[in-house]
């Protein structure tokens, strides 16, 4: 049987879900999608999600871009997440497994688009390497959820989507 699809059933179910609050925030990258800018400078579309707090559940996304002049930014990022170890920029896998899924503390401001300044729109303004115990705790917290979560999914460490090992995965096969 055909499944059939009525688009004005389906509509603005996002509203309401993006950031529009400027603070600090407890974040964890959820996705991530490889692009160009219009000057062919290479970039990470980053999906963040607050992980805590009143606008819990709340994301935005964020470009991250990988040319060598900008690369302080990825730098920053993988230190408030402790992530030390040295991975491939050009290996969709590794960059997901590096930096996916690792909550981190960031103060995030809000906006406004140049060409619409009506059209605002949330971004990093810095990392923090610094957090408190009670932050560390949410975050181990969250982390553990996340693990048990996969667990029980039966995906069995894929974060890739699709159940199975995240071995089986080639760089083309991520989502992203």
């Amino acid at each position: 049987m055909a499944r059939t699809f009525a688009p004005k059933e389906h509509q603005g179910g996002d509203e309401g879900q993006y950031l529009e609050v400027a603070g600090e925030y407890l974040l964890v990258g959820t996705s991530i999608k490889r692009d160009s800018s219009r000057n062919k400078k290479d970039f990470l579309l980053y999906r963040f999600e607050v992980i805590h707090g009143p606008m819990k559940g709340r994301s935005f996304r964020e470009r991250i871009y990988i040319n060598d002049e900008a690369l302080w930014k990825m730098g920053r990022m993988c230190e408030a997440m402790d992530q030390e170890d040295v991975f491939d920029l050009d290996s969709n896998r590794e960059v997901w497994e590096a930096t996916c899924n690792r909550p981190f503390k960031a103060r995030v401001k809000i906006k406004s688009d140049p060409s619409n300044a009506s059209k605002k729109y949330a971004e990093v303004d810095s990392f923090y390497k610094r957090v408190t115990d009670a932050e560390v705790n949410v975050m181990n917290a969250w982390t553990a959820e996340a693990e048990a979560a996969k667990s029980m999914d039966g995906n069995s460490g894929s974060e890739y989507g699709g159940g199975g090992n995240s071995s089986d995965f080639n760089d083309d096969d991520i989502p992203f």
